[in-house]
């Protein structure tokens, strides 16, 4: 029963077949809450205060700092070949190795202020929180490719091989919450389905969905997931949470090719994406704002502890979250080598950046693992 004794405890010591002894390998004083990312030297994040700093990955000493006095919103940094994306106020692209700045989009009126975006081959994809304002851009270079206002706060796609799904949340109770689906190529409308409110709770999606099979699966402020056509947008199934006011507000997983999603209270679940009918459920901790991530073979999330957790919703392993430990502050990147880099914070607002060594072995951080739909 090494889960339960590990969701039980406050940090794991109990280590499973595979598992290794834990280890901080340094701590340097900055302040972090959003995921960083790494190149094979560094550990590049964003420092609370508007700054961007590459940390080596041996012992945490500065490579280097590009002041770009901004604030992120986004949940992480993106990487793309030798750039570092930092989704602010503006896009803004840096040279991993040196901090050149190598591109910025700051939108057609300015007002951009970009949440996470994805990358979808060379191109990506970004929605705004200011003005409402979906684009498509050359990784590479930062060269527009189009532009649609779509109003209200544009949240965090989904690309499909032929379209890219927005997600628009409303921003009162006015029933404007809806799945925006826009030709990959060109930005031109294809769909759009509407998310109506609730029992008093605006509806409208909380994130980015999920493209597996012939389907986009999003889940809702209001904790209801939908099913739709890519093609078309069509219903072809939704599925009640029962928890109207636990939105599921972070992105979906394919997992062993179930939907996997979850709340805001930490309650973890699987549903068959042919019928919606569910594989599995679980509980992770009491909350859930950062997504859960790939780490081969197990999905990783930092939430004041960190959890390691299994195929089938199980914890494997978890540590931090209090008493004389730490507390993280932003979800981790995992490397090549199992090693996680993140933001924590010790005692009265002791706040660092660490390089750690978890009691599991672990893979590199993806997007989502692959596998085929259940059938």
């Amino acid at each position: 029963m090494l889960c339960a004794l590990c969701v039980l405890a406050t940090a794991c010591d109990i280590l499973a077949p595979g598992t290794q002894p834990r280890g901080l390998l340094w701590e340097v004083s900055e302040h972090v809450t959003v995921q960083p990312v790494t190149t094979d030297a560094l550990v590049i994040a964003a420092i609370i205060g508007g700054q961007v700093k590459a940390f080596d990955k041996r012992d945490g000493s500065v490579r280097w700092v590009r002041n770009l006095q901004i604030t992120s919103r986004a949940r992480s940094l993106v990487r793309f070949e030798d750039l570092v994306i930092v989704p602010a106020r503006d896009l803004i692209a840096l040279d991993a190795a040196t901090g050149a700045e190598r591109w910025r989009y700051s939108g057609s009126d300015r007002q951009a202020g970009v949440l996470t975006p994805v990358l979808a081959g060379d191109t990506l994809f970004a929605g705004g929180y200011s003005s409402g304002e979906a684009v498509a851009l050359n990784a590479r270079t930062g060269e527009l490719y189009w532009s649609v206002m779509l109003g209200n706060t544009i949240h965090r796609p989904t690309v499909t091989s032929a379209k890219v799904v927005f997600p628009r949340r409303s921003g009162a109770f006015d029933g404007a919450g809806a799945v925006i689906a826009l030709d990959r190529a060109s930005g031109e409308e294809q769909w759009r389905f509407a998310m109506p409110d609730a029992e008093g709770f605006p509806g409208g999606p909380a994130t980015g969905g999920l493209s597996i099979g012939d389907r986009v699966i999003v889940g809702s402020r209001t904790a209801v997931v939908y099913a739709l056509s890519e093609s078309d947008g069509t219903l072809l199934w939704e599925y009640d949470t029962g928890a109207t006011n636990q939105p599921i507000g972070t992105r979906l997983l394919n997992v062993n090719g179930s939907a996997v999603f979850q709340r805001l209270d930490g309650h973890l679940e699987a549903l068959n994406p042919l019928d919606g009918s569910r594989v599995w459920q679980s509980q992770v901790g009491e909350s859930a704002f950062e997504d859960f991530h790939y780490c081969a073979p197990y999905l990783c999330r930092a939430e004041g502890q960190v959890y390691v957790v299994n195929g089938v919703g199980e914890v494997v392993w978890q540590d931090g979250g209090g008493g004389p430990d730490f507390v993280f502050l932003s979800n981790v990147e995992v490397d090549t080598d199992g090693i996680m880099y993140g933001g924590i914070v010790r005692g009265l607002n002791k706040t660092r950046v660490i390089a750690f060594r978890p009691g599991v072995l672990v893979g590199p951080t993806t997007l989502s693992p692959t596998g085929p739909v259940s059938r």
